[in-house]
């Protein structure tokens, strides 16, 4: 039955939400195609035309990730300084080239200042709802392509009545093809003709495990999970900066992320992490002021900005307000290949697609023999311990193969390791 709860709902954003495994690339990359259509004469930019156009073809794989790209930069750089058109409109066309699906999807959403909750429905069905094959008729398939590939959704009805005259009955979605509209290419219903999908998933369980761009990994795990703790934030842009720390001792700047390391846990107030941060903010501050004055063929420019950019995530890293923690996130995490920060994020983070149970009764035994353990290693850093703790939960009957053969590596693990979290109760 048809969830009637998924019509009244109005609340985009935790529709998007409800669709995770089931909203694709295709999908996605078009729900912000349909935004930029539906505010196409705000387009005033023939790059932002373009970009959309490619999108919509990138979507459907007629068009390259190269293509994508181009398409992306050609818009960025003919928006930039310019203010030309409706401002909202040539934002959505910038998220529409994105290369991250989601953020194109998201992003379109939030600019489009329409009914946002209507245009999710217009691009994907009720997830209730069973779909089948619609119809084989040739006949009927051929008007749908047309109606399809010359965007003349205004047939849609007439697609409607063919439909119920080769003996298709699905109610609902006949019932869309006769509304009112707007309709876009990727219309769940038409698609549902056609029997084209969801394209590929966001990303696969293989695809987390063999990742090596950090953005594009927390990126995957803010839409597959919730948002990360400020805990875990802190943790992981310390443990970025601990794979330079040569460059952040040069720096004398070691001292400040030891603090919000230990902030992090509790171990220090804000007080002690605001005054690590002053220091760093200012030296940000004035080591960006001299860098805007140099020009790019300045003797030690980049030395400097080395300096800068290291202040910068140490900076971010130990603002007091739990929100500078998302500037030392897209600061820690490279956008480039970087096998070792990858390495971190599955270290952190662990599987998005299998969180972490632990049986109350692992806990228990031994009169809390593992969590007194998992404390220990915790509290002194003493992790060559690590593999000792999946031998006492064998012990005490885990069977979870993903926690025990984390649980042996002997090397890698760091405070907020998704194990040993989940051991102690830590977010």
């Amino acid at each position: 039955m048809p969830d009637a709860a998924w019509d009244e709902d109005q609340d985009a954003a935790a529709m998007l939400h409800r669709l995770r495994g089931v909203a694709g690339v295709r999908k996605l990359r078009l729900l912000a195609c349909a935004c930029a259509r539906a505010r196409w004469s705000g387009l005033a930019l023939d790059a932002c035309r373009a970009g959309v156009e490619i999108a919509e073809r990138h979507a459907d794989g007629q068009a390259t990730d190269a293509e994508l790209k181009a398409a992306s930069e050609e818009v960025f750089a003919e928006l930039f300084g310019v203010d030309t058109g409706d401002p909202r409109a040539n934002l959505i066309a910038d998220r529409c080239t994105r290369e991250l699906v989601v953020e194109a999807a998201t992003g379109a959403l939030a600019a489009y200042s329409g009914d946002a909750a209507a245009m999710v429905r217009e691009i994907f069905a009720d997830p209730s709802m069973r779909l089948s094959t619609l119809t084989r008729d040739e006949a009927v398939l051929a008007v749908a392509r047309q109606i399809y590939d010359a965007r003349d959704f205004a047939r849609l009805p007439e697609l409607a009545d063919l439909l119920v005259a080769a003996g298709c009955t699905h109610a609902a979605a006949l019932a869309h093809l006769r509304g009112p509209g707007p309709h876009y290419r990727g219309c769940w219903a038409l698609d549902a003709v056609l029997g084209k999908g969801q394209g590929a998933p966001v990303f696969t369980e293989i695809q987390w495990y063999t990742a090596s761009r950090p953005f594009v990994m927390l990126h995957w795990w803010d839409y597959w999970r919730e948002p990360l703790s400020p805990r875990k934030l802190r943790l992981l842009a310390v443990a970025c900066c601990r794979l330079r720390w040569r460059d952040l001792a040069r720096f004398g700047l070691e001292q400040a992320v030891q603090t919000a390391e230990e902030f992090a846990d509790d171990l220090v107030d804000s007080g002690a992490l605001e005054r690590a941060h002053e220091p760093a903010r200012r030296l940000r501050d004035s080591i960006a002021a001299t860098l805007g004055a140099m020009s790019a063929e300045d003797a030690g420019r980049d030395e400097l900005r080395n300096a800068w950019q290291a202040h910068l995530v140490v900076a971010s890293l130990t603002e007091p307000d739990p929100g500078g923690l998302d500037s030392a996130r897209h600061h820690s995490a490279r956008d480039t290949d970087d096998a070792g920060q990858a390495e971190l994020i599955r270290e952190l983070l662990g599987n998005p697609f299998k969180p972490a149970r632990i049986a109350p009764s692992w806990l228990t035994w031994r009169s809390g023999a593992i969590v007194e353990l998992a404390r220990a290693i915790y509290q002194k850093h003493d992790f060559v311990l690590v593999p000792r703790l999946a031998d006492q939960l064998r012990a005490a009957g885990c069977r979870d193969s993903e926690l025990l053969e984390h649980l042996q590596q002997n090397r890698g693990h760091v405070r907020g390791c998704w194990a040993l979290d989940a051991i102690l109760g830590k977010q």
